[in-house]
Parts: C-alpha cells; structure tokens; sequence
C-alpha cells in the first residue's frame, strides 16, 4: 500500500506521460489538415500545368498547320512524390513526319527550382531516342515567367520557348 501512496502522491512533473490525450488528438487534427492543404495545393497546381500544358501544344500545333506533319494528341498519367495517392492526367503530343516522330511527354510538376510543370521534347529516328531539351514551367532561374527551354545537354542554361528557339532545336525533325 505504501507504493500505491507514494506514486499517487508523488509530485507530476510532466515528464512521466509522453503525450496526452489531448496532444495526441491535436497532433492527429494537424497533421490532416496539413495534408489537406497539400492536397488542395497540388490539386490546383495540377490545374495550371494541365491548362499551361493545353495552351503550349495548341501553340505548337498552330506553327505545323497546313504543313505535311501530323499531331496526334495523347493523355500521360502522373503521379507527385508528395502525394503519391493521387493519379492526374496531362496531355502530351506526337509529331509526326514520315519516320521521324517528334515527342512532347508531360514528366510531372514538381522538381528544383519551383518549377510546376515539365515536359520533354524529344525527337526518335532511325531506330533511337534523343532527349533534346525539357519545358519548365515558372523556373526561379529565369527572369520571366512563361515556359523555359533548357536543353538536356546543357541544363544550366534556360532561355524563354519561343518559335525561333523551338525550332532551332527541332532541325533535325525536318
């Protein structure tokens, strides 16, 4: 009997529980309302790059109109490593020009460099594969906000993607 009086009458200093109840309960509350913004906060970067992504390949397709290449038009399913759970499609687009085959595949979102969306452009022929240069969307590196081009070679240097610059890089697809 001793023993039970001394450990119900022994000073609480705190240290003897780990976490109470209440922490617990709060700490579980916390920890899904930090996943529910993550989740709210992918779900609308999802958006933009599906959108920024829709209006590139339209822009794209416009410089091949009335030409002999042909666009085909695909859906690519991704994942995030932060919220693995969630499967989003972004489309992606073939070119076409007899045997050669002119690839823009949507990679993801999320890499170094605050960047929210990346495709890569890559051109098969004759059998091969050659990565040619990555798409980013808003790159801290860059000084302007719209698509970068970075080429796959060379991935410190970003220039913006333009008309000039996309097809310079392309030659060999003619």
């Amino acid at each position: 009997m001793l023993v039970v009086t001394r450990l119900l009458t022994a000073p609480y200093t705190g240290k003897e529980r780990i976490m109470s109840a209440q922490n617990k309960f709060f700490k579980k509350l916390a920890h899904k309302n930090s996943k529910k913004a993550v989740a709210n906060n992918l779900h609308d970067d999802i958006e933009v790059f599906r959108k920024e992504t829709l209006r590139l390949l339209e822009i794209v397709e416009k410089w091949f109109r009335d030409t002999p290449i042909h666009c085909n038009r695909w859906e690519n399913s991704l994942t995030e490593h932060i919220a693995p759970e969630v499967i989003y499609q972004i489309p992606g687009m073939t070119l076409i020009n007899e045997e050669k085959h002119l690839h823009i595949t949507p990679l993801g979102m999320y890499c170094l460099g605050g960047v929210k969306g990346r495709l890569l452009v890559s051109l098969h022929m004759n059998g091969e594969e050659k990565n040619l240069f990555e798409c980013r969307l808003n790159d801290s590196r860059a000084d302007f906000d719209e698509w970068g081009l970075i080429d796959c070679a060379n991935k410190k240097k970003i220039m913006p993607l333009r008309e000039d610059t996309f097809f310079d890089y392309i030659f060999e697809f003619a």
